[in-house]
This record gives C-alpha cells, structure tokens and sequence, in this order.
C-alpha cells in the first residue's frame, strides 16, 4: 500500500468583507485532472483546516462554514520555479511555477527575466537553479 508524504499545514484566515473568515493552507499532491473545475479539495483536509481554525478562535468554531474549494498551485517536482530562457524557443522566457510565493517573489523574478531579455542573462543572481532544462522531459509540473 502506498503510503501518503507527512502532511505539513499552515492555516491562514484572512478576513474578507462581510466579516468572513477564509481559512486557507493546505496543499495537496497528486495528478489533477485537465479540467480545473473538476479540481477538488480532500474532505480531511477541510477538516484538519477547520479543527486548526477553531483552536485559535472559538469564533471560528461556531462560525457557518460558507464554502470549500480548491485551486491549481503551479509546483514543479523540485519545488523550485522556472525562471529562464525556454529551450528551442528562441526569445521566449519562462516565469512560472512558484507555487503560493509568486507575489513575494514576483519582484525578483522580474528583475531576473528583465535581465535575461535586455542583456542576455541573469547578472543579479544566479538562475541556473531556476531553469527549465534542470527537469528531466515530461516532468516539469
């Protein structure tokens, strides 16, 4: 019988408007389907997300659950991003994959794909960590 990755959470509970809380936090590994509306989050997990949430508010632990959902994450195998020139594709260059840090890193990703465009190559930092042909064919996502 396979057996599961250890499961790591980090619940998040921003407030939206109308007082609603989303709890947020769980990631999920595994083939998704093609379609993302057929993307759906494990019940467990809810679960786990909720018990978390009213442990740190007992708000929380009377409060309606609204709705659950699920969302594509891009992650490559490694967990590192793409950042760089797409092989065989001359002028294109890859952003992508940086799973749930792409805001955080958007300005640093940036610079190095500005870079890349107008001179040729990363000069802030070293991107061969990020790049596409670091993945075997067929394993990128």
């Amino acid at each position: 019988m396979p057996t599961r990755p250890p499961r790591r959470s980090s619940a998040n509970g921003p407030t939206r408007g109308g007082g609603a809380v989303y709890v947020t936090g769980r990631q999920e590994h595994g083939v998704l389907p093609d379609d993302p509306a057929l993307v759906a989050p494990a019940p467990e997990s809810c679960d786990d997300l909720r018990r978390a949430a009213a442990a740190h508010s007992p708000a929380l632990a009377e409060a309606p659950e609204l709705a659950r959902s699920a969302c594509h994450r891009p992650l490559t195998v490694d967990g590192l991003p793409l950042i760089g020139p797409v092989p065989g594709l001359p002028g294109a260059v890859l952003a992508t994959a940086h799973a749930s840090w792409g805001l955080l890193n958007a300005p640093l990703t940036g610079r190095l794909v500005a870079e890349m465009v107008l001179d040729g190559a990363a000069t802030s930092l070293d991107a061969r960590p990020f790049a596409v042909e670091r993945l075997p064919a067929g394993r990128i996502m």
